[in-house]
């Protein structure tokens, strides 16, 4: 009797030693603790740069813990069971050493290299232990997502568009709707901004172009190109002028000015040596008139008194 006494007093002390081991045990709130395994189709997607606010449940009092992210590749994914033995792969730490805490801001992002595997999950851990309390199911990480305007542009060059307008006008007025397939021809070509590659003309169904009824003036886009070349005409025309004035007043009068005379060296041979240098005076200038001889008749003789 005593015996089993003793047993019963030893199973609910047994009982209650366990109790806080489980209480003590943290569990992921956001995101939520393992399911189960899902397709890899089903994994949810998280993106570098997107905040998420991780929630659990408290540690122990005084208990430092730990929030890890773990890297799996496929196989490890797909054999996954909810937890991680702590020296068991690499890990990075997304906060640490923390006492009391129960939540943590965490902005996605990894050091791991996605081209090896983009399978993540996320644990928690209480220093000390060997195995991880609580684990997230498996997510992938992925680059966000550009953003991208979609601008449509429709380029159309102006006779094309007269002549659409002018058909399809022409056209209602003659059978009372415009023609299908030439409306989707031009609709077409309208669209891509480039001109039909199959275009075929059928003079029972092509609407001919009636000519633009109005007076014969110019239009009103010709006067203005009109006005505005006789206007740069003139503008031109006036600084050429402007320049050419500018330019001979600028020139000096030099017609009044007599040059100056310059005058001749003497020249002088280079003396050899032992030989006194010899001087040669100017050229003289020759008289071209004519001379004139003088009748020897008309004057007397004249003798020198010795």
């Amino acid at each position: 009797m005593r015996k089993l006494r003793m047993r019963s007093v030893l199973a609910a002390l047994a009982v209650l030693a366990a109790v806080p081991a489980t209480t003590a045990r943290m569990q992921l709130i956001n995101p939520p603790e393992f399911s189960g395994q899902v397709s890899e189709s089903d994994y949810p997607v998280r993106y570098i740069g997107q905040s998420i606010d991780l929630k659990w449940t408290p540690n122990a009092a005084g208990k430092k813990l730990s929030c890890v992210l773990y890297q799996l590749d496929a196989s490890q994914a797909a054999t996954f069971e909810g937890s991680f033995h702590f020296t068991a792969g690499p890990f990075e730490f997304i906060t640490h050493d923390q006492v009391d805490a129960t939540e943590f801001t965490w902005i996605v992002g990894t050091t791991k290299d996605l081209s090896v595997s983009p399978l993540f999950s996320i644990a928690l851990w209480t220093e000390g232990a060997n195995f991880t309390d609580s684990a997230s199911n498996v997510f992938s990480i992925s680059e966000a997502p550009k953003t991208t305007s979609t601008r449509t542009s429709t380029t159309t060059s102006s006779s094309t568009s007269t002549s659409t307008g002018t058909s399809t006008s022409t056209s209602t007025s003659a059978s009372g709707s415009p023609p299908q397939a030439t409306l989707a021809t031009a609709d077409a070509a309208g669209a891509t901004g480039a001109p039909s590659s199959r275009e075929t003309t059928d003079p029972s169904t092509t609407p001919q172009v009636a000519p633009a009824s109005g007076g014969g003036g110019l239009s009103v886009g010709a006067s203005a190109g009109i006005g505005v070349g006789a206007a740069a005409a003139t503008l031109f025309g006036v600084g050429l002028i402007w320049c050419l004035w500018r330019c001979r007043r600028q020139q000096p009068d030099v017609g009044g000015l007599n040059p100056p005379v310059a005058e001749l060296p003497i020249y002088a041979a280079q003396p050899l040596p032992g030989k006194a240098a010899v001087y040669y005076p100017p050229p003289v200038a020759v008289s071209r008139e004519p001379v004139v001889e003088m009748d020897p008749s008309s004057h007397g003789r004249y003798e020198l008194s010795s």
